[in-house]
């Protein structure tokens, strides 16, 4: 009878071998184990039985002792003895129950020992637990054999370093670390192995000291003394009942080669968009001045045209202070974007009423929104009072908002929603730009806010632009502590949601040491006839600008004197003394500020009014105590001579002194 092979037997399918020469006992186990489902095969005499394990291997062996031939105690020796059958349980039955008997059959390998008579309840439990436990046995070795396959034939080099030296390493460690066989390697103290790039680090992990998941990126000594780049992992195991260090290795050398030409190339990109970024930043005063005689001056030349009633020139006139304008405006968001990516956009922090700036946005936006015959709702939710923000960006990007959503939008609707709300306790201003206009679709949705980038070619044809506006937009809410978001469908219009937090976290960068006044000697000048028109002192370098102005503040009933340096300026200031003075920001020898700081420390000019023109973007407000209010070139002489109005009705009509944003303009 042959044996099937027991390693996937389940316990009432084992296969169970009889050894017994006596007939009586072999047919009494037969009838009670064959009842509890095991599969029986019966050898009468040890030699019979060892010429059946040749054949093939049970999973378990009940042997009787007294046999001819050969007897138990020869047949449990040769058994345990075997590499093939070591394994097999074997339960001893007996009707000797000698104590020498016992010993001498547990000294052979047996398992267990029962003496004749014996309970068969007892024998089945013996029977079902020894089977339970060769069964456990065999699953472990065969996941030990998978886990040995899986390390053998792992890509990774894996090592087992136990009592400072390597014990184990598998065809892959030997490789990496340039080993012909096992034994090159192992013995050898993994510290020998290791260049350390984080010695403190690593050697904490190797005293089990440091906790740290995820792999460290390190180096090894390969046997021929060459240098490679690994990222090893490690944790402990036991290892023959000892405590041990498993360490996975990887080969990184590329990984690290690419990621360092990666970087390099990364550094080279921002370092060209950097340099493009400060070079367009630094443009700022050549690209405007030209702008601003062409505006000047066809502003100027238009006036002269309509008071000289010759029509033929105030078309083309019109036009061309148009096209200035417009390329100003294109020239400005370039401008801003560079500033932003080359770092060099403040942000200016003040607390100011939200529905003072609402109702300064909807003054400006409502007659752009008109031209397509659009109609502007406005809801401001009870809860908003004030932010702490800077006033300027926010209100450049609603009117971003607002004059895409008009520029969009043909014969509908434009909502403008202002609410507030509370996240994790801190307040936050919610603005909803909603339009009727064209939408869009999630692809053009998914390129909105790249920088020069509109949903298609045809709508630049269609709707003109740069496609900054909206990146604009996005990088000021970021910088205030917010973001933006769209939601739009094809045909069905888009809503932006700009969230701001009230009270935003960036903090200004501190200005710069304000400049000390200079002293100057007292300037001799001769009182002129007087005049009946009140004196504006222009101090300016740019001789447009001086040229512009004395042409047309004499016409709005200001006599106007020029200087065209700082020291000069603050000469003819303490002769003339006049109602008021424009002074320039950047000018050679002595700047705007350096001016204003000396006019503040005379007590005969401190309290004169002076208008700041910046060819740049508003100055801190820390160095700018006592300054009336900032014009951005190209000049609005319309808000120039409103804003000197007052100064020449007398005392009783000047506004109060104030360095608000609200009498900040830029140029429309």
């Amino acid at each position: 009878m042959f044996l099937q092979p027991a390693t996937l037997h389940t316990e009432t399918l084992a296969t169970i071998l009889i050894v017994d020469d006596d007939a009586t006992n072999v047919v009494v186990l037969q009838s009670v184990l064959e009842t509890a489902g095991y599969h029986l095969v019966v050898a009468h005499n040890g030699r019979e039985a060892l010429d059946m394990l040749g054949c093939a291997t049970p999973d378990l062996i009940l042997l009787d002792l007294l046999m001819p031939e050969l007897d138990g105690f020869e047949v449990c020796r040769r058994v345990k003895a075997s590499p093939q059958w070591g394994d097999i349980p074997i339960i001893v039955l007996t009707g000797l129950d000698d104590v020498d008997d016992y010993t001498r059959a547990i000294d052979c390998g047996a398992d267990d020992f029962m003496t004749k008579p014996f309970t068969f309840e007892v024998l089945l439990a013996r029977v079902r637990g020894y089977l339970r436990a060769r069964r456990a046995m065999i699953e472990l070795r065969q996941s030990e054999d998978r886990y040995r396959r899986l390390v053998e034939l792992s890509p990774d080099a894996i090592l087992v370093h136990c009592d400072g030296r390597i014990v184990f390493v598998n065809k892959a460690g030997m490789g990496l670390l340039g080993a012909t066989a096992p034994d090159d390697v192992l013995g050898i103290a993994l510290s020998q192995i290791m260049a350390l790039r984080q010695p403190a680090r690593t050697t904490a992990r190797l005293v089990q000291a440091d906790s740290t998941p995820g792999p460290l990126e390190e180096q090894f000594v390969r046997l021929d003394g060459s240098i490679v780049d690994v990222e090893v992992a490690t944790m402990p195991i036991p290892y023959q009942d000892k405590p041990a260090w498993l360490v996975v290795a990887r080969d990184v050398t590329e990984r690290i080669r690419v990621r360092e030409e990666l970087r390099l190339a990364k550094e080279a990109a921002e370092a060209a968009n950097y340099a493009k970024s400060q070079f367009l930043a630094n443009m700022s005063h050549e690209l405007r001045t030209p702008l601003n005689a062409i505006i000047g001056y066809s502003e100027m030349l238009q006036e002269e045209a309509e008071d000289n009633e010759q029509e033929a020139f105030v078309g083309d006139l019109h036009k061309i202070h148009t096209a200035g304008k417009q390329l100003l405006g294109l020239i400005n968001d370039v401008l801003d974007l560079a500033k932003i990516e080359a770092g060099k956009m403040p942000v200016y922090l003040e607390t100011f009423q939200v529905t003072g700036l609402l109702n300064d946005i909807v003054s400006t936006v409502e007659p752009l929104l008109a031209k397509r015959a659009n109609t502007l709702e406005v809801h401001v939710g009870d809860s908003v009072g004030t932010m702490h923000s800077d006033v300027t960006k926010v209100r450049q990007s609603l009117l971003n908002l607002l004059s895409n959503a008009g520029k969009f939008t043909q014969q509908g609707m434009i909502t403008l929603t202002v609410g507030q709300e509370t996240v994790e306790h801190q307040p936050w201003c919610i603005f909803r730009v909603c339009d009727t206009g064209i939408g869009m679709t999630p692809e053009q949705i998914g390129q909105l806010f790249q920088p020069f980038t509109q949903a298609d070619a045809s709508t630049t044809r269609r709707y003109g632009g740069t496609g900054l506006g909206l990146t604009i937009t996005r990088r000021f809410c970021q910088m205030l502590g917010g973001d933006i978001s769209v939601a739009s469908a094809l045909g069905a219009g888009a809503t932006f949601t700009m969230r701001l937090p009230a009270t935003a976290p960036v903090v200004a960068a501190p200005p710069p040491e304000a400049p000390r006044p200079q002293v100057l000697a007292p300037l001799a000048v001769a009182a002129g006839p007087g005049s009946a028109q009140p004196t504006v002192l222009v101090i300016d370098d740019d001789p447009t600008t001086r040229d512009l102005l004395a042409r047309i503040l004499p016409k709005e009933g200001f006599q106007v004197a020029t200087a065209t340096r700082g020291w000069e300026g603050v000469q003819m200031a303490r002769a003339l003394r006049p109602i008021a003075i424009t002074l320039d920001v950047e000018m050679p020898e002595m700047d705007g500020w350096s001016v204003l700081a000396t006019l503040q420390a005379d007590p005969h000019l401190a309290t004169t009014p002076v208008i700041m023109l910046t060819i740049t973007d508003k100055p801190s407000p820390g160095l700018a105590l006592g300054v009336a209010a900032y014009l951005t070139k190209p000049i609005d002489t319309a808000r120039l001579v409103t804003l000197l109005r007052p100064y020449q009705r007398g005392p009783s009509a000047i506004p109060p002194r104030s360095a608000s944003l609200g009498l900040y303009a830029t140029p429309a």
